[in-house]
Parts: C-alpha cells; sequence; structure tokens
C-alpha cells in the first residue's frame, strides 16, 4: 500500500462550505469538526485534485482522459479513471479528511479546549457582495457574510491518500496536487489559497520527485508512440 501524506497551509483566510449554520449568523458558514475546528473534508480533496490530474495528464498526451460520466465506457484505460474510478470502476485511492496539524500554538489551544470543555476560538465574519457581471455594479439582494477562523493564522490541514499505486500513477497525483491553488469558497477574492508539501512512502522506502517524474517520462513515451 502506497501512502501519499500531505500537508496543505493555508495561505489567506479559508472557508470550506457547509449547509448547517450551526454557531454562526454568517449566510456563508463554514464546515467544521464536532469539536467546531475546520477541516477539509475527503470530497472536496478527490474532486479539486482529480480535474487537476486531468490537466497533467492531457499535456502528457493526446487522448488518455476520457468523460468519467459517459456510461457508454464500461472498461475505460484512461489513468485518470483508473485512479479515480467511474461509474463502472471502483478507485483505486482512498482518500481521508485532512484534519488541522498546525501551527503547534493552535493545536495546543485546541488540546486545552477539549480537555476543559471550552469553546473554540470565536470566528470571524467578512462581507462580501456579488457583482452583476452585465451592468458591473453590486446585485440586487447579494449582500452576504462569509464565516472565517482565525485571518491571518497559517493553518496547516495534513492527511493520507492511499493505494495500490505504481511510481507513476504516484507522480501523477504529487503533480496534480501541486497544482491546485486553493479550496472552498471565494478563491477568486482571495480566501483559501493554500501551499502544499507531500511525502511518498512505500512501506520504508520514500519515491523522491525525480524517481517519480522518471517513471511518468517514461509511461507516457509508450503511450504517445
Amino acid at each position: 500500500m502506497i501512502e501519499i501524506n500531505l500537508t496543505l497551509t493555508v495561505r489567506s483566510p479559508l472557508n470550506i462550505g457547509s449547509g448547517a449554520q450551526q454557531g454562526t449568523l454568517a449566510q456563508r458558514g463554514m464546515l467544521k469538526e464536532r469539536d467546531g475546528w475546520p477541516f477539509v473534508p475527503a470530497t472536496l480533496l478527490k474532486g479539486r485534485l482529480r480535474h487537476y490530474v486531468e490537466q497533467v495528464a492531457s499535456t502528457l498526451s493526446n487522448d488518455v482522459v476520457r468523460n468519467p460520466h459517459d456510461l457508454t465506457i464500461i472498461n475505460s484505460n484512461d489513468p485518470v479513471s483508473v485512479l479515480f474510478g467511474t461509474p463502472w470502476q471502483q478507485s483505486l485511492l482512498i482518500f481521508e479528511d485532512l484534519s488541522l496539524t498546525g501551527p503547534p500554538a493552535l493545536l495546543q489551544w485546541r488540546q486545552e479546549a477539549n480537555r476543559s470543555n471550552r469553546l473554540p476560538p470565536r470566528s470571524m465574519q467578512r462581507t462580501s457582495v456579488s457583482i452583476n457581471r452585465q451592468r458591473g455594479v453590486a446585485a440586487d439582494q447579494r449582500l452576504f457574510n462569509t464565516e472565517l477562523l482565525l485571518p491571518g493564522t497559517p493553518m496547516a490541514f495534513g492527511g493520507t491518500i492511499c493505494g495500490q499505486l505504481e511510481l507513476w500513477q504516484a507522480g501523477l497525483i504529487v503533480a496534480g496536487l501541486r497544482l491546485i491553488p486553493a479550496y472552498g469558497r471565494s478563491k477568486s477574492g482571495g480566501l483559501g489559497w493554500v501551499s502544499v508539501e507531500t511525502k511518498v512512502c512505500n512501506g520504508s522506502e520514500e519515491w523522491t520527485d525525480a524517481m517519480m517524474l522518471a517513471a511518468l517520462k517514461e509511461v507516457f513515451r509508450e503511450k504517445t508512440v
């Protein structure tokens, strides 16, 4: 089993959308764990990652990425569908939610809050307005508040992606991860921009970027011949 350990460091305030509005009066609340602290859900990570892996694969070779929702494809052999699955294929990958892993002071705050049943830090609200693109002015009745937690704090979220992967497949995933610029809402407004660090392990062996890049070049060279 190959493990891709990743850490996302938020470089701007983050808001992962939530249908529930518990603990806030903001129209755009943020997703939180049971103790009130934010996290990045596996479903969001998988969806964003698939989009960017498709981009990477399409630049390496022509006609290797197919539409996963095309029900006429029963046994698709394109690398993206094999990794992420289709209606006919099970995904090779297992994703987990990314939990808060830093900075240390914030983790200590969380631990102390859990031990003493204290509340997490109070979130803040940013007021925004939607723009009518045709008129170039504020849209009618489109003033809203977005919930943010500790703006200015470089929070980090960590977790793993696991699967029975070959060297080049791990390289494809790592390339996609490093292309994702942001997560959550209001990315065009500067929210949710991140940097990513990855470490790929095959048991006790670490797969380096050079190893994965060489494997990618070899596989896609064969696909284009």
